[in-house]
């Protein structure tokens, strides 16, 4: 996302226009702004995302305390360990990676206003669908959470109130989809970013593959949530059939929906354990409920239940949390580095990606063109260059979407003539041989370096190739 709020903030500050390849990417376009800042650009978004989680967690936890219908160390207790679970580095990586946290900050926004709901207006639904439309356009596979809001408002409060909701959602998205579109130029790069991506994940060969490992790598790094969620579900399930109350039914049905939709994206793409994180806030309010639903009657019971999850907590989270409180005086001083200078060089020689960007850097003057593989964009930003061509700014996934086709991408390589090219080892999409080999049949660029793989660094677990070109090349590129 990083390269896409370089290239958004160059743009809008220039021509006035928004990037004609990639999705919508709201997200970065409304924080391209920060590239402005003084200091390394890529930590200063990350920054930014920490606020932004900030944010959300601390609705997080004012959704838990409405659903569990209690204040103070409850819903607090209940919040912790899905909170440390959804900022893990396995889900977040470094930050600024994906743009989940920003578009709950909405959802949990309509979810608030929809838990005070007992005297609804028409006005607060149409809040509601506009919230629910702004979460969607932060993050676009979230839509499958509009549908069943819509429907959950269908049903429960009828039809009238579910078509204000859509009116609301309506009214914020379509204007900001046309201003996009017009900032684009045309509808046609929109629609064409959306089905090359298609067309590159469903490239993957081992998406069930890669559904499991990630699902057991998300359990490994949240498992007092996973193990909460499952004592809450047992719990929800017991007092459901004993007292047969169907609001409680109801509530735990949208609940237990909108922990499983999540599942959609990792299903029917390659699958990431920060796909398995939307899960979280939807598990805590399962949680939440079954809270409501077993405790308050009995005073002695909640303080009960209370001490467990404190002394479970202290002995499951602290000492983890220790450690990286330990760690946050360097971190805070390798930050202030940061902003004030450049990357250290012992860092540089821990991470591929800095190092792709030094030897970027490097091989040409500043104004040179690039084009990466792997997927590597955060590469641009940390290196200054940027692509000749919105279609050659990865290309991995140019590759595919040309059926793998060396001889096609080398055409486009002579047609528009990245400066600089740095091909992959990376295995796990396909195309690696394919695409060196359109680089070498080119005939425009000498082999310079070589980024070795390394599983002992940063991203190390694939390298690549840099080559730089040596003939003139064509300069019919579409920006």
């Amino acid at each position: 996302m990083a390269y896409f709020a370089m290239k958004a903030h160059l743009l809008l500050g220039g021509p006035g226009q928004l990037p004609e390849d990639g999705p919508l990417m709201l997200y970065p376009i409304l924080l391209s702004w920060i590239n402005a800042l003084p200091g390394e650009s890529l930590l200063m978004l990350r920054l930014a995302d920490l606020l932004v989680a900030c944010v959300a967690g601390l609705l997080l936890l004012a959704m838990i305390a409405r659903e569990s219908g209690s204040r103070g160390w409850g819903p607090l207790l209940l919040g912790v360990p899905f909170l440390l679970g959804m900022n893990h580095t396995e889900f977040i990586q470094y930050g600024f990676k994906n743009s989940y946290q920003a578009a709950f900050i909405p959802l949990f926004a309509a979810i608030l206003l929809w838990q005070r709901m007992d005297t609804p207006s028409t006005r607060r639904w149409l809040l509601v669908g506009a919230l629910i439309a702004l979460g969607v356009l932060l993050r676009e596979t979230l839509a499958p959470f509009a549908v069943l809001a819509v429907a959950t408002a269908w049903i429960g409060h009828g039809r009238r109130q579910a078509w204000a909701m859509c009116a609301g959602g309506a009214a914020l998205a379509l204007p900001l989809l046309a201003l996009d579109v017009a900032l684009r130029g045309d509808l046609t790069s929109l629609l064409d970013a959306y089905r090359g991506s298609g067309a590159v994940y469903s490239a993957q060969p081992q998406t069930l593959d890669l559904f499991m490992l990630a699902a057991r790598r998300s359990v490994a790094a949240a498992p007092v949530p996973c193990a909460l969620s499952v004592m809450a579900t047992v719990v929800l399930l017991a007092v459901v059939a004993t007292r047969r109350d169907r609001r409680l039914l109801s509530r735990s049905l949208f609940w237990f929906a909108c922990a499983l939709l999540p599942l959609i994206e990792p299903a029917t793409k390659a699958g990431f354990p920060y796909h398995f994180a939307v899960m979280l806030p939807a598990m805590a309010m399962l949680c939440a409920l079954a809270w409501r639903a077993l405790l308050p009657a009995s005073p002695k019971r909640t303080w009960l239940t209370i001490g467990v999850l404190a002394a479970g907590e202290a002995f499951l989270l602290v000492p983890p949390v220790l450690a990286q409180v330990k760690e946050s005086r360097q971190a805070v001083a390798e930050v202030r580095q940061l902003v004030r200078h450049s990357w250290p060089a012992d860092q540089v020689e821990q991470s591929n990606y800095l190092l792709a960007a030094r030897m970027l850097r490097d091989a040409a003057p500043p104004g040179a063109s690039a084009s990466i593989s792997g997927f590597m964009f955060s590469v641009y930003p940390l290196s200054g260059r940027l692509p000749p061509s919105g279609e050659l700014n990865n290309l991995s996934a140019r590759i595919i979407q040309l059926d793998l086709d060396p001889v096609r991408l080398a055409k486009e390589l002579a047609t528009c003539s990245p400066d600089l090219v740095l091909t992959t080892t990376r295995t796990d999409w396909p195309g690696a041989p394919e695409l060196e080999q359109a680089v070498v049949m080119s005939s425009l660029y000498e082999r310079i370096g070589v980024l070795p793989a390394d599983p002992a660094k940063h991203y190390g677990i694939f390298g690549g190739t840099l080559y730089r070109r040596i003939k003139p090349g064509g300069h019919h590129c579409v920006y």
